[in-house]
């Protein structure tokens, strides 16, 4: 027998695509039937040789890709759920709760307001006062974001140690939009304004906006330079 019978001879080539025969334009892959009874295709051999369709074969894969990245699109987290689950994270976060704690532990123990008592229900108004402005301004700050589209994080300072002072000066009052503009961190001012006229409105029973405004402002330069200053520290240790 010539050797190009003996080859078109072996079992495993003469075995069709599918019990009931090759595949034909159209026909769909049938689940949970192997293209051989006795293994897959052998490497090297032509796909046409085997009475494949290569051309439907083809389109059948380009149609799986869309199919798979329209699931892709569709199983994706909204940005505004997104931006919801990272509001929630900050609140109920070990950080969140013992950073309002220790900052009413630190006013009640120097008798910050002077509005507020000494006793255990002082504590408490100092504590929650803290918690409640601290809300206030992550809540602020993500919604401003979320309706501007605005980025919550920065990158990490890069390059010589002026142009990483810089940055984290400029990162304190900028940020940038989802695409890539940069625009003053409206999210992180109105915030921290929110938060201390909150603050005052709980503490002293009355809205202070002017007296908000220059705290905020006074608090926003501290960020600033504390900011400038974490840089400088790490370049130095």
């Amino acid at each position: 027998m010539p050797e190009s019978d003996s080859v078109l001879a072996t079992p495993q080539q003469n075995r069709p695509p599918h019990q009931n025969g090759p595949l034909r334009q159209g026909a769909p892959l049938q689940e949970g039937v192997p293209l051989w009874e006795d293994g897959p295709l052998q490497e090297g051999v032509p796909l046409q040789e085997v009475g494949l369709d290569v051309e439907a074969l083809r389109k059948s894969a380009q149609a799986f890709r869309r199919t798979e990245g329209l699931q892709s699109e569709t199983t994706e987290v909204p940005p505004h759920r997104r931006r919801w689950d990272a509001f929630r994270s900050k609140v109920v976060s070990f950080r969140f709760v013992s950073g309002s704690v220790l900052g009413g532990t630190i006013t009640h123990l120097a008798g910050s307001p002077d509005a507020v008592g000494p006793d255990a229900a002082g504590y408490l108004a100092r504590v929650g006062t803290i918690t409640g402005s601290r809300l206030v301004a992550t809540g602020v700050r993500h919604g401003a974001s979320a309706a501007l589209g605005l980025k919550l994080k920065s990158p990490e300072p890069r390059g010589p140690l002026g142009a990483r002072l810089k940055q984290a000066a400029v990162q304190e009052l900028t940020t940038r939009t989802t695409s890539g503009q940069r625009m003053p961190a409206v999210g992180e001012m109105t915030g921290t304004y929110g938060a201390i006229l909150t603050r005052g409105r709980l503490y002293h029973g009355q809205w202070r906006p002017g007296r908000a405004a220059t705290s905020a402002a006074v608090a926003i330069g501290f960020k600033v330079a504390w900011a400038a200053g974490s840089e400088l520290a790490k370049s130095l240790w």
